[in-house]
């Protein structure tokens, strides 16, 4: 097997270096301003930022203090150096954030920290240099609630013996303190009619080349006072705590290892981004948030409060990752705020709803009809996964209740949900009456609800769903044989919506035909829908295309995902691949080691409304990687584990440890060999049945299976895109080894992208791949010439290649260049650039 290329502009941009091992992960840019988002987490505060629009703190649900900048006072001189002026470099952990100041003379180092669990945040400055320099930190003391909810009567004043400020908030009574023990010197709190710049500041004489600021949120300044106190006193031991904190949530649930460097640092840091998101409110409880961004233009930071959508799609993900017992907490904390009246679960909760009557006077809670659906059928995926029925006989009326409401809104004229008049589905861009991804969630919910049914003892009830009835009607509704798509749902006035949305989550889910589903699949991979750096959520070709809105042309990394998981689910590995990997420069887009919700769809840069750290990205990440790249799908309560890999053809080996199948926990070493995929289990805590079936090339034959040196039955499974070859086996105490050999066969490798920001999309977009009679034929939307090919795996010898060349390559395999026929009509026009031409070629092998 040939190496995998890691080396890319993108990594020059911001290099990934293990630090103490491959469980402690460094990230680090030189490009820093403007657009480089930080944050710093804890499960109680928040510490983030643009440089140019300072730092801003968090003790939930109170914003402490914005604007917050430093500047560098060289002794001697009246010259104060402004840090962003001179901010060169940042280092991101994930239990701090480094940032880097060169002087003439001097280099500053910034750690912007919060602890896991304390209501507080730390900025710690190490000053190097041939002379002393102090600090001068600006920033305007708020004490706030999170957008919506407004307080007022805040008392601003300047405590001495604590060397900080303290604001004070007399009816939640609520206070926060900001100091530091270095400080030197601090603005006077005045009340002028003159005075204009609300912001105070401290001058902080650094103490053997060290100084910090610390600001803490309490119930009345001595609480403040003291939470203050105890952070400056304990601050090291914190420091340690985060970090160990860090490598048990490494060290936990799925451990994945491949030959690419970056992907693997990329599942490590979603899996970070996973436990950042994790957030607790002193009145709400605690769940997952839905991302981090400045606050702009209001108190609301972003999506840092709690989206029940966004925490199923992140239930999903920590399912996925082998974290059981957080998915639990999510979805009790999704259970605890359901609409106990109608059965609806909820959409959004402010993290001020403590404060105010949230769900009474404002509309966001209740409106979003879509997820009661989709929670049905995450605690399917739950109970299917762990194996925890008792967990859904113990919500068992709360789950009725909520199947009860979904099937309320049953259309009795087309079998399938419809939006009741003032809610709306997932689309908020767009008034509809019927939703294609509605519809698709009514199937997956009944069947959920049906699944959970049976296993708890409710035959009768799992007897009368009709989830058949569902996907017939939905086959019937949403597909638009004129234009060979499906139809993304109906308006108000019942007008069909034809405007060719992605919609990745239809894909192999049998709600098509096979035949729909294969024409859907070719138009998604083309150069309209796919750019180098992910999916479109409209096509190019769509009159109502707009690269830069929300909903109707923008590239959304959780759609990316999905889109890749598809193509696997549906056997499509060529196409799925560079789906996926196009997400990997997204980690290094802004926020390092975080995903943005969305990029332009015709240029490559965040969106201008988009999240620099949205939780559902990362999630969506991790699913398409366990589901899709993997194929690991786990039965906990029947003790049984399937796996059906699509490795890259350019691995050698990977290894999936600590598999969670009901009590028992697994690993497994995958070895890809000239001619066999070689497979070693083994399991510990109890048996496990394994469905073992990975990817093999086209057209191989003579496959046979050896399992522990005794011939197994073997099935094949061959697709128009790839094959599968089937083992059954069981694992118990004893390490079990399966060899499954072939002969000949071809695999097809799509190119990597490598985009830059602001390039566009240039790379070949593969469209289709089939195998017939030693013939492989090849469809591809082509850019031009430079971009303009692929490369095969196989021992067999090219023969002819009609639409293009071959050349063999000196490590086996042949690299296939399509020749771009001139005048032919065009594919599609993405961008308003070159336009995409679709081109084929037809090789025979021998």
């Amino acid at each position: 097997m040939r190496g995998v290329k890691l080396a890319s502009l993108a990594a020059l941009v911001a290099a990934f270096v293990l630090r103490g091992g491959a469980q402690n992960l460094t990230l680090s840019t030189d490009a820093v301003a403007p657009a480089r988002f930080v944050a710093a987490h804890g499960e109680r505060a928040l510490l983030m930022g643009y440089p140019e629009g300072g730092l801003e703190a968090w003790a939930y649900p109170f914003q402490l203090f914005e604007k917050y900048r430093v500047q560098f006072l060289l002794p001697g001189t009246s010259e104060a150096i402004d840090g962003a002026a001179i901010l060169r470099r940042i280092e991101t952990r994930p239990d701090e954030i480094v940032r880097i100041y060169v002087g003439p003379d001097f280099e500053v180092r910034e750690h912007l920290f919060v602890p896991l669990d304390r209501a507080g945040v730390m900025v710690r400055y190490d000053v190097a240099g041939r002379r002393a320099v102090d600090l001068r930190v600006t920033l305007l003391p708020v004490l706030n609630l999170m957008w919506p909810g407004a307080i007022g009567g805040q008392d601003l004043g300047w405590r001495e013996g604590l060397s900080a400020y303290e604001i004070c908030e007399a009816t939640t009574g609520y206070c926060a303190a900001i100091g530091s023990p270095q400080q030197t010197a601090h603005s006077e709190v005045v009340n002028s009619t003159l005075r204009q710049n609300l912001t105070q500041s401290m001058v902080l004489h650094p103490v053997d080349g060290h100084a910090a600021v610390y600001a803490a949120l309490g119930k009345g300044g001595q609480a403040a006072g003291e939470e203050l106190q105890s952070l400056e006193q304990n601050a090291d031991a914190l420091r340690v705590a985060a970090e160990a904190h860090t490598q048990a949530v490494l060290a936990s649930g799925l451990q994945i290892e491949t030959p690419d460097a970056q992907l693997n640092a990329a599942i490590r840091w979603s899996r970070i981004a996973l436990d950042q998101a994790w957030v607790c409110n002193a009145q709400l409880g605690c769940g997952m948030v839905a991302g981090y961004g400045p606050s702009r233009g209001s108190r609301r930071p972003q999506y840092a409060w709690f989206f029940a959508g966004d925490g199923l799609v992140a239930t999903e993900a920590l399912l996925a990752e082998g974290n059981a017992a957080r998915a639990k907490e999510e979805l009790n904390f999704i259970l605890k705020y359901q609409n106990t009246a109608s059965g609806m679960m909820w959409h959004e909760l402010s993290q001020s709803a403590g404060f105010i009557d949230w769900a009474g006077k404002y509309p966001y809670m209740y409106v979003h009809v879509d997820i009661t659906f989709d929670f049905l059928s995450t605690l399917a995926d739950y109970a299917r996964t762990t194996g925890d029925t008792e967990f859904v006989r113990e919500h068992w009326s709360a789950i009725a209740a909520a199947f009860a409401y979904c099937r309320a809104l049953i259309d009795p004229a087309t079998a399938l949900p419809g939006i009741p008049a003032g809610k709306e589905g997932a689309n908020e861009q767009e008034r509809m009456r019927e939703d294609v991804g509605l519809s698709a969630a009514w199937v997956s919910a009944a069947e959920g609800y049906r699944e959970m049914a049976a296993a708890t003892g409710h035959e009768a009830t799992a007897a009368a769903v009709d989830a058949a009835a569902a996907r017939k009607a939905f086959t019937a509704r949403y597909w638009d044989a004129a234009k060979g798509f499906w139809i993304s749902g109906y308006a108000e006035s019942g007008q069909a919506m034809t405007d060719e949305r992605s919609h990745a989550g239809l894909l192999g889910q049998g709600l098509l035909t096979p035949q729909q589903e294969g024409t859907a699949l070719a138009r998604l991979a083309s150069g309209g829908f796919e750019t180098d750096w992910g999916t479109r959520g409209m096509s190019a070709a769509s009159a109502h295309f707009d690269p830069n809105s929300y909903g109707s042309g923008s590239i959304s990394a959780l759609g990316t995902a999905e889109m890749a998981k598809g193509f696997w689910r549906d056997d499509e590995p060529a196409i799925a691949w560079p789906i996926f990997r196009s997400l990997l420069p997204w980690f290094h887009l802004d926020s390092l080691g975080h995903l943005h919700e969305l990029t332009a769809g015709d240029v490559f840069h965040p969106e201008v409304e988009s999240v620099p750290e949205q939780t559902w990205s990362p999630a969506g990440f991790l699913s398409a990687t366990v589901h899709g790249l993997l194929g690991l799908d786990i039965d906990g309560g029947r003790h049984r584990l399937s796996l059906a890999p699509h490795l890259d053809p350019r691995w050698d080996r990977v290894t999936v440890s600590q598999i969670e199948v009901g009590q028992a926990r697994m690993a497994v070493a995958l070895e890809q060999k000239p001619g066999a995929v070689e497979a070693n289990f083994s399991a510990s805590g109890g048996a496990v049945h394994v469905s073992f079936a990975p990817e093999i090339p086209l057209g191989a034959s003579d496959v046979r299976a050896v399992v522990d040196r005794r011939n197994v039955p073997v099935t094949v499974a061959s697709h128009k895109e790839d094959a599968h070859a089937k083992v059954e086996l069981d694992v118990g105490d004893a390490p079990v080894d399966c060899r499954i050999s072939y002969r000949g066969g071809v695999r097809v490798v799509a190119p990597d992208s490598d985009p830059t920001i602001g390039g566009r999309s240039v790379q070949l977009k593969l469209t289709g791949v089939a195998f017939v009679d030693n013939r492989l034929t090849l469809d591809a939307d082509v850019f031009d010439g430079e971009h303009a090919s692929v490369e095969i795996e196989t021992p067999w010898s090219v023969g002819t290649a009609d639409g293009g060349a071959a050349v063999p390559l000196s490590g086996g395999g042949y690299r296939l260049t399509f020749a771009r026929a001139p005048g032919k009509p065009e594919a599609s026009k993405p961008d308003g650039g070159v336009p995409f031409v679709h081109e084929q070629m037809v090789v025979e092998l021998h």
